[in-house]
C-alpha cells in the first residue's frame, strides 16, 4: 500500500492539523478556543470533535483505508459516511481501520469523520500503483454554521444525517460547522473565529443553553449583541431555539423561551442582510422527533433539514 500523509488540501471544514502521539487531529476550531476553555474539558472536548470535517480526493485506487483511533467522546457515536462521485457508498470501520473498495477508473472520494469523538488518524493508504490527488472545493458558497449541540449534530447517527451536512450537500456548498454542544452566546468566542474563516454566509443558532443555566433576558440580549457585531459585513441567517421539553419554558427571572425567541428576532430584523428563522418552524413539539427532549434524532434532523431548505436552497 502507498501511504498518502493527511494535508490541508485533503481536508473541507477543518481549521488546522494537530500532530499528536496518537495520530493528527483535525481541528475545526482555532487553538485558542480549546485555551479559552481549557478550564471546561466538556467543552474542549466538544470542540474537538470533527463534525463536519470532510477528507475528499480523487484516486483510482481500488480499495482506500484510513487508520484512526478514537479518543474521548461527546456521545457514544463513532460512525464514519462516505461518498464515492456524489453518491453514498459502503464502507466498514473496525480494528481502528477505516476501509472501502472502490468501482473500477478515477472516483472522487470523500470521507466524512465521526462527529461526537475525538479522532486521531493515520496517514490515508492505497494500492501501491494507484494515484491520488485532491478533489476540487465545491461550485457553490461556503457556510459558516456556528451554534451549539443541535448544530455540531447531537444525536444524530452519523455525521451525513447532521442538517449542516444536507443542506450544504443539497445546495453543492462547502461549509464548516463551528457547533459545540453545550455552547452559549459568549462574545470572546466570537471574537476568536470571527476572522479565521473564509465565508460567504454565516448561520447561528444560540440560546437554549443560555436560557437554560439561568442567563437572564437582558444579558442575553447583550451578548448576542456582542456576539453578532463580530460577523459585521457577512450576510446572516439567525435561527432562534427549537422547542424543548427538557427543561422548564420560564427561568428564575420569570422570563419564558418564547421571550429569548423575541429577543433574536428584533436582533436580526434590525441588521441588515440578516434573515431571522423561528426555530419552532423547523421542528415541532413532537417527541418523535427528539432523543431526549432537546436533542432532534435522525428524522428530527431530516425534518429540520427539508424546513430550513425552504429558506435557503
Amino acid at each position: 500500500m502507498k501511504k498518502i500523509p493527511l494535508s490541508m488540501e485533503l481536508l473541507r471544514g477543518v481549521h488546522h492539523l494537530e500532530e499528536t502521539e496518537q495520530g493528527v487531529m483535525l481541528q475545526r476550531m482555532p487553538s485558542g478556543v480549546m485555551k479559552l476553555y481549557q478550564a471546561d474539558p466538556n467543552r474542549v472536548l466538544r470542540a474537538q470533535c470533527p463534525a463536519g470535517v470532510r477528507i475528499t480526493f480523487y484516486t483510482d485506487s481500488a480499495t482506500v483505508k484510513l487508520p484512526y483511533t478514537f479518543g474521548r467522546e461527546s456521545r457514544q457515536i463513532y460512525a464514519f459516511d462516505a461518498f464515492v462521485d456524489d453518491t453514498p457508498a459502503e464502507s466498514t470501520s473496525e480494528n481502528g481501520v477505516f476501509s472501502m473498495t472502490l468501482p473500477g477508473g478515477k472516483r472522487k472520494v470523500e470521507i466524512l469523520a465521526p462527529h461526537l469523538v475525538e479522532c486521531f488518524f493515520g496517514d490515508l493508504e492505497i494500492d501501491h500503483q494507484a494515484e491520488l490527488t485532491p478533489a476540487e472545493p465545491a461550485e457553490g458558497k461556503r457556510l459558516l454554521f456556528v451554534g451549539d449541540s443541535i448544530m455540531q449534530g447531537m444525536t444524530t447517527t452519523s455525521p451525513a444525517k447532521t442538517y449542516a451536512d444536507k443542506l450544504t450537500r443539497a445546495g453543492k456548498m462547502d461549509f464548516y460547522n463551528l457547533g459545540i454542544g453545550g455552547m452559549t452566546a459568549d462574545p470572546r468566542w466570537a471574537a476568536l473565529i470571527a476572522g479565521e474563516y473564509e465565508y460567504s454566509q454565516v448561520i447561528f443558532s444560540l440560546g437554549v443553553n443560555d436560557f437554560v443555566s439561568g442567563k437572564c433576558l437582558a444579558d442575553y440580549r447583550q451578548d448576542m449583541t456582542d456576539f453578532l457585531s463580530h460577523f459585521a459585513g457577512k450576510p446572516m441567517v439567525i435561527l432562534s431555539m427549537t422547542p424543548f421539553s427538557s427543561s422548564p419554558q420560564t427561568n428564575a427571572f420569570g422570563e419564558t423561551a418564547d421571550q429569548f425567541r423575541a429577543c433574536v428576532r428584533e436582533l436580526a430584523e434590525s441588521r441588515p442582510d440578516t434573515l431571522f428563522i423561528d426555530g419552532t418552524s423547523l421542528l415541532p413539539d413532537d417527541p418523535q422527533f427528539y432523543v431526549d427532549g432537546l436533542h432532534p434524532n435522525d428524522a428530527g434532523a431530516e425534518l429540520f433539514y427539508r424546513n430550513l431548505a425552504k429558506y435557503l436552497l
